[in-house]
């Protein structure tokens, strides 16, 4: 089992997702639960921000997943 920390970058001058911690091996259920975390948070935003549709959008991580 990984534990993973993850922490969101700003979104314009804000960081609206809080961390998340998830634990597992499977890296599609890690995918999948980034994204069910931060879509809810990060709707408003780009909502807001007259971008809508960037928020169902994939997220980005570097090579070694930080």
């Amino acid at each position: 089992m990984a534990t993973y920390e993850i922490e969101f970058g700003a979104l314009g001058d804000i960081r609206p997702v809080p961390p998340l911690t998830v634990r597992s091996t499977d890296l599609n259920v890690l995918s999948r639960t980034v994204v069910e975390h931060a879509r809810p948070h990060i709707t408003p935003v780009l909502t807001e921000m007259g971008r809508p549709e960037l928020a169902g959008c994939m997220f980005r991580v570097t090579g070694d997943r930080t």
